[in-house]
């Protein structure tokens, strides 16, 4: 080692690569941080993946909903109050895009139009039902107003559908939570992560985490990102989540120790449900019992008694 030191030019080519690592790490630690900028344009990437997840890609929807659109718009059928509310059970339901209310306003006006058709198809065409004028009058009337009234329940029995996956999945959450808040992850890393986490047990609420993460990272005022994750999903486990988390930015809590108690409770809460199912159980057992259980075993236990005694007496 001495000899190579010895000779100048390999002293020299030394003496270069230990300057050329040194003005590198110079000029890295002088580069301008670009961070800021790709994490901006991650979230407006996430925003758009999560805003367009319920887009129409192909051609045919995007024309059916620019239809709607027309229909709807020429017609003057969303008045301010009807449309914040269809508004708010359509993003309960999990569509979040912008041709959705649309959309379900102009099924709403086509439905009974089609039971209509239908009805009178099926009653004064191929008539079905030999009756008078009046009743078949009345029968068209309302299939119509059947048919009226799917487009109401299909979207209530997919809002409370999702409720019951969300509450059923929240639990899960905020364990997750509570283990990046003990890594020292900030709140908008942990519902990025959780969300990320979550995505193949529990979509939904990886869903409705990941939108919260990309709208705390460009909204002005936090509060109001966690708010929209309330107004999303209105559960008394939510708000409980969402109240905690406002209380930790606003007086700095420590998050980890919150998310804890918070998720010690969800945890009772969902075990004093399952006990309060179970107390309920011999109640609810108790009509299949006598209807479907107790008669076939009076037939096995004393039908061949019966049949017995009917032979004695042949």
């Amino acid at each position: 080692m001495g000899e190579f030191f010895s000779q100048p030019n390999n002293l020299l080519m030394v003496l270069g690569v230990l300057a050329i690592v040194v003005i590198a790490g110079i000029w890295i630690s002088l580069i301008q941080d670009n961070s800021v900028d790709r994490r901006l344009k991650m979230l407006e990437q996430r925003r758009k993946d999560l805003r367009s997840e319920m887009g129409y890609g192909k051609e045919k929807g995007r024309e059916t909903a620019e239809l709607a659109k027309t229909v709807v718009e020429k017609f003057k059928l969303l008045p301010s109050d009807a449309a914040k509310s269809a508004s708010s059970d359509l993003i309960h339901a999990g569509f979040r895009n912008k041709d959705a209310i649309f959309l379900f306003t102009f099924f709403r006006l086509v439905a009974p139009l089609m039971g209509w058709a239908l009805g009178f198809f099926a009653f004064y065409v191929l008539r079905v039902w030999d009756t008078t004028g009046n009743n078949l009058l009345i029968a068209t009337l309302t299939c119509g107003i059947v048919t009226g009234l799917i487009p109401a329940l299909v979207l209530s029995r997919l809002t409370k559908a999702r409720m019951r996956r969300l509450s059923r999945a929240l639990p899960d959450g905020l364990d997750l939570f509570v283990i990046c808040a003990e890594a020292g992850l900030s709140l908008d890393a942990t519902f990025e992560r959780v969300s990320q986490e979550l995505s193949d047990a529990h979509p939904d609420l990886a869903d409705e985490f990941g939108l919260t993460a990309v709208e705390l990272g460009f909204m002005p005022q936090r509060s109001k990102a966690l708010q929209n994750l309330s107004d999303r999903c209105p559960l008394p486990g939510t708000r409980s989540l969402v109240s905690t988390l406002i209380q930790t930015e606003r007086y700095g809590t420590p998050l980890a120790v919150s998310m804890r108690v918070l998720s010690a409770e969800m945890r009772n809460e969902r075990i004093m449900k399952a006990e309060e199912k179970a107390a309920r159980l011999p109640a609810v057992m108790t009509v299949p019992m006598i209807l479907f259980i107790l008669p076939p075993l009076f037939i096995v236990l004393i039908g061949p008694a019966v049949l017995r005694t009917q032979d004695a007496f042949k």
